[in-house]
């Protein structure tokens, strides 16, 4: 320990006793800084997020900067040997110039704190999210660190070891963005979603800056850290070694493989799954955990959304907000969820719109209003928010709809989701997919009154001179049964009667406003009761009409005379006479 601590002073300072250090903190913070505050003036949110969303591209140009003279110094000015003579072993220097690079990392990145500290000043930034960010990007760059550290040994030139650091650096990170993975999938199919998979790198950083700190993302850096430490060690100590190249060139093809298979293996796996944000935005319920057990093939849910670009500043992270919840159903469901986003263009809507009441059909349209009339006439249609222009409000026109499919039923539209409808979002997705992957749709048998209406002689007459049935009755319910059969549940509508009995199957029992239940109606339900049935009902004993005069207001009172005491009492339940005003 000793000499570790002895290499990791004399690194370190050398990074202090020369301006490089200096320039290099001034410069990384002042262009990561400078990038972000330029745009948090434009959609001025108090968050984190946006700042560290760009950190890797910096760390993919400046870790190279720190580490391409760890050991290319060394060879350039002859020192190589004579380091290796030191009584000490080769891992001891390994760590001790990675620890140097390490705290040296820490203490830039220990200097943008500004950012936190305004956003505190402006806003109400998340500290939970704050935290996982900061120990993310310190993991990824300890990553590259020890990536770049481990490519220095094989050159004298700096440059050249900048060069290549930056290449493999920019490679790990853009095989792991769903852009790249989607253009390389264009190419050869599969291709860019197995390199996302084993070599990528996005997904696990991405989880910090949400807010999650995920066990299996902490385990992927520490472990590929190690492992390119572990190969640097290897290497400084075989290079006097006779045969040395071969065995280290077999290790290396050995270790990176077992550490790619070990990827591919638990990319979808969750070890540990920690919410740090405050309000616990991403810790899923029960329910949707649940969610494995009932799905036996994929649902694809789709956001259609309009670009960022489009949307007015209260909405500017609304995509990205949805995005962070569905990611996290994904994950609870061990990828029986996936989920993309499709970006619409509202003004196009408008277009088509337009051309559709005209009955014109233009056949050189572009692919956007192509993609914009097939939404239509799935029911996605764009919808007015209130916007801040200036000095001005106004209304803006604009997509955010979710849309849910599994196997071959038509895909359920949840329309208009809002910044304020996120807390309801997940009950919602959730209970869409289990009610439309679940084996049977439940029956209800409803009873609910209908009101038989009187028709005036000259209506009646009119109605037959045009030869429609004459109304006897208006169902006051009708929108319970419609409510019903929009939550998914098949309808059975009866009336309790020798010719209107409940029917052979059925799972709930709904009893809206009952009159006078005579025996029969009495017998039906207690055996719906014994059936082991779940029974619903809605009772009042008394209707009231207030109609206003010169004094205020008239009440009238008619009784109901449901007649449900006698049946409940029993269970000891009762409808009170008592009136509460």
């Amino acid at each position: 320990m000793k000499n570790i601590l002895t290499i990791t002073r004399r690194e370190l300072s050398a990074y202090f006793t020369s301006p490089i250090g200096y320039i290099f903190m001034m410069v990384f913070v002042g262009i990561s800084v400078g990038l972000f505050t330029a745009s948090f003036f434009v959609f001025p949110v108090a968050d984190v997020r946006p700042y560290f969303g760009n950190i890797p591209i910096m760390l993919c140009i400046f870790i190279p900067a720190v580490t391409m003279r760890i050991w290319a110094q060394e060879r350039s000015e002859n020192t190589w040997e004579m380091l290796l003579t030191f009584p000490m072993r080769a891992h001891e220097l390994v760590l001790g110039k990675y620890l140097a690079s390490l705290i040296f990392f820490a203490l830039t990145l220990s200097a943008t704190a500004t950012i936190p500290v305004m956003l505190a000043s402006l806003g109400n930034p998340d500290s939970g999210t704050i935290f996982s960010s900061y120990l993310g990007t310190l993991l990824l760059g300890a990553y590259f660190l020890a990536l770049g550290m481990f490519v220095s040994g094989f050159f004298k030139d700096q440059i050249l070891s900048f060069i290549v650091t930056l290449l493999a650096c920019f490679v790990i990170y853009m095989v792991g963005t769903n852009f790249i993975a989607a253009k390389i999938d264009d190419f050869i199919p599969g291709l860019g979603t197995l390199l996302n998979d084993v070599v990528g790198l996005s997904s696990h950083y991405n989880a910090f800056i949400r807010g999650v700190i995920e066990l299996a993302d902490v385990t992927y850096f520490v472990a590929w850290t190690s492992i390119l430490l572990f190969l640097n060690t290897l290497y400084i100590d075989g290079r006097s070694r006779a045969g040395a190249k071969l065995v280290f060139a077999g290790t290396t093809v050995i270790t990176l493989a077992i550490g790619l298979m070990a990827n591919w293996l638990i990319g979808d796996t969750s070890l540990g799954r920690f919410d740090v944000t405050e309000d616990k935005i991403f810790t899923i319920s029960y329910a949707a955990f649940c969610l494995k057990k009932e799905v036996d093939t994929t649902v694809q849910i789709k956001l259609y959304i309009s670009p960022k670009a489009d949307m007015p500043t209260g909405m500017t992270t609304l995509e990205q907000d949805i995005s962070d919840k569905l990611n996290e159903l994904s994950v609870a469901s061990h990828g029986n969820i996936e989920f993309s986003v499709v970006n619409l263009i509202a003004s196009e809507a408008l277009t088509v719109l337009n051309e559709t009441e005209d009955g014109e059909e233009d056949e050189d349209a572009s692919e956007e209003e192509v993609l914009e009339k097939r939404m239509l006439d799935k029911g996605i249609q764009p919808f007015m928010v209130q916007a801040m222009s200036e000095d001005q409000i106004m209304n803006k026109l604009v997509y955010s709809s979710i849309g849910v499919a599994y196997k071959d039923k038509k895909e359920e539209i949840i329309p208009e989701v809002l910044p304020q409808s996120l807390e309801q979002l997940e009950y919602k997705l959730v209970n869409l997919i289990y009610k439309l992957t679940r084996k049977k749709t439940p029956i209800v048998a409803l009873v609910a009154p209908k009101e038989a209406i009187v028709i005036p002689p000259d209506l009646r007459r009119m109605y037959e001179q045009m030869g429609q049935p004459v109304p006897e009755s208006v169902d006051p319910y009708e929108i319970i049964e419609q409510v019903l059969e929009y939550e998914k549940y098949e309808i059975e509508r009866v009336e309790l009667t020798q010719e209107s009995p409940l029917p052979d199957e059925y799972d709930t029992l709904v009893i809206i406003n009952p009159r006078s239940l005579n025996e029969r109606q009495h017998w039906e339900i207690n055996r719906a009761l014994h059936g082991g049935k779940s029974v619903v009902m809605a009772v009042q004993n008394y209707e009231w009409n207030y109609k206003p005069n010169s004094r205020g207001f008239q009440i009238d009172l008619r009784e109901e005379n449901p007649n449900v005491n006698p049946l409940i009492t029993h269970y000891g339940l009762g409808v009170d006479e008592d009136i509460l005003m």
